[in-house]
């Protein structure tokens, strides 16, 4: 939290959830130190468009500093026709298609769905000493749309990101504490 130098010791897991406002260097510093000593985290990010129509998602911060754990996140609002429930917009849909992973294990076996609404693509990069795993992704006939200025009307089209579409990922790697 703000004007705090660091994560407070003995915490099991710092959950990130809808940011609204941009993080500050301290504010992440504290996370990475946390991190880079074994900590856990469980970050969710919203696209929240800004109030001015078209002018894009409200900036957190998380994107860059997330991409030096091998998390690409999209500026973006992903949809899956195929996969939308009736009655509901195109960013309302449903996945089921897991990657290999612990977390996503049980959701697979018992054939549950994850049910999305508003969701951005979250997909794994690059980073070195760790293992980034996707969780979640559409069907070949979702995308990213990159058009935020449109959303009443999403079209794809070659300026979007192609399905299917990351939802999710995990990460883990080595470090001093050991393996998170």
């Amino acid at each position: 939290s703000l004007g705090k130098p660091a994560v407070p010791a003995g915490t099991d897991l710092v959950v990130v959830a809808g940011p609204t406002g941009a993080f500050l260097k301290p504010e992440l510093d504290a996370l990475s130190a946390y991190l880079n000593q074994g900590g856990r985290m469980l970050v969710l990010v919203d696209p929240t468009l800004m109030q001015t129509a078209g002018s894009g998602l409200i900036p957190t911060g998380l994107s860059a500093w997330l991409a030096g754990y091998g998390v690409r996140m999209g500026e973006n609002i992903v949809v899956d026709p195929p996969n939308t429930l009736p009655s509901y917009s195109a960013q309302v849909f449903f996945s089921n298609r897991y990657g290999n992973h612990p977390i996503t294990t049980p959701l697979e076996q018992s054939t549950l769905p994850v049910l999305l609404n508003l969701a951005r693509s979250v997909g794994a990069g690059e980073a070195a000493g760790r293992t980034v795993t996707q969780l979640l992704e559409t069907s070949e006939e979702g995308w990213g749309e990159n058009s935020l200025a449109r959303l009443e009307n999403v079209e794809k089209d070659d300026a979007d990101v192609a399905g299917p579409v990351p939802l999710g990922v995990a990460v883990e790697g080595q470090d001093g504490a050991g393996k998170r």
